[in-house]
């Protein structure tokens, strides 16, 4: 962290949940410690969307740490999955990943020349873990339950067993995929989810070769890039991966509270690593510029084989639509813009 801390403005990206609030008090933590000024939170706000409510843990932490500075930006329509903000970047880079990886746009800009710091993204790094039961289990073999048994087992079949094993329990994911581009998709995932290594310092390595990071990071750095920020991710950082590897050993650091609560300690308030709930942003991203592509697009710029268009166009007319339907919602925009852009050039050479 300390190369964002000296790059002033140091901003925080923080919204209240346990791996934002993480990287907050780590941020001020090695600022204090080394004599320099703390990081700004920054916050966003969405007035009237109440799945997106997390101020009372936002104040909880930003009073434990003794903030005396922390920018709340009230956000309106303008981080819709088609609005300005979203149209501008897909515009320059083309589709991005996530869908709401624009989300951040305000954050940089506060940020403009300086540096942000993210909390990216400890939910599939503490959470995601598929053997963490079983191998807990075997670390504790008096007190494992006649379930753990079988977890243990299942751990330990071979990858192909495994993957068996689990394509059964997948839900169908996306309900506008054509069946047959359903099937391939449970069994790619079920494949995947196989593989996954079974000791803790070895899932280390695979987890950091996740496509969906890869590209998550690579988005925001073009997002970032726009005001000259530099963003950093301190949970994928190589170095603190491998220090998390080689702490963790087989088995880990138990479940995600057990692992915040361990590595980050009264740095936070004790009651934010048992908290149940996480805000929810959707409904506040499916705004009127989505809505209204939703209602008139006509089919087209997608891979009819693989997609169902009448199914996915209920799919975004739900009241709060999955976030994967926004990835392709935005690649039928972009498809619609090179449309019209090929048109009117065939006019104007005509």
């Amino acid at each position: 962290m300390l190369p964002a801390l000296e790059q002033a403005p140091c901003v925080v990206s923080f919204s209240g949940g346990v791996d934002s609030s993480a990287a907050l008090a780590l941020a001020v933590h090695v600022a204090r410690e080394r004599g320099l000024a703390d990081p700004v939170p920054v916050s966003l706000r969405f007035p009237g969307v109440a799945s997106t409510e997390e101020s009372d843990w936002q104040e909880l932490v930003v009073s434990h740490l003794e903030l005396a500075d922390w920018e709340r930006i009230e956000i309106g329509g303008e981080l819709d999955f088609l609005g300005e903000t979203a149209r501008t970047a897909l515009v320059a880079h083309g589709l991005l990943w996530p869908a709401n990886a624009h989300f951040h746009a305000p954050v940089f800009a506060r940020a403009a020349g300086g540096s942000v710091l993210t909390g990216l993204d400890g939910d599939g790094l503490f959470r995601g873990w598929r053997w963490q039961r079983a191998r807990a289990a075997l670390a504790r073999p008096p007190a494992a339950a006649p379930r753990d048994v079988l977890r243990v087992l299942f751990a330990a079949a071979p990858a192909p067993v495994r993957a068996a094993g689990i394509l059964p329990r997948l839900p169908p994911y996306r309900t506008w995929l054509r069946p047959m581009a359903s099937w391939q998709l449970r069994a790619r995932l079920a494949v995947e989810a196989g593989r996954e290594p079974t000791r803790w310092d070895t899932r280390i390595e695979w987890y950091a070769r996740r496509r969906y990071l890869t590209l998550g990071v690579h988005s925001l750095a073009l997002l970032a890039g726009a005001h000259d920020v530099q963003v950093v991710h301190p949970l994928l950082d190589p170095a603190v991966l491998s220090a998390l590897a080689a702490g963790g050993g087989a088995t880990g650091y138990g479940t995600r509270g057990e692992a915040m609560s361990g590595l980050i300690g009264d740095l936070l308030p004790s009651e934010l690593f048992t908290r149940r709930t996480k805000g929810e942003f959707g409904r506040a991203l499916w705004g009127e510029g989505s809505r209204a592509f939703a209602e008139d697009w006509d089919g087209r710029g997608l891979d009819l084989d693989l997609i169902d268009p009448e199914a996915l166009a209920r799919a975004w007319k739900a009241e709060n639509p999955p976030l994967a339907a926004a990835t392709l919602l935005q690649a039928a925009w972009l498809a619609a813009q090179e449309k019209r852009s090929s048109s009117a050039m065939a006019a104007g050479s005509s």
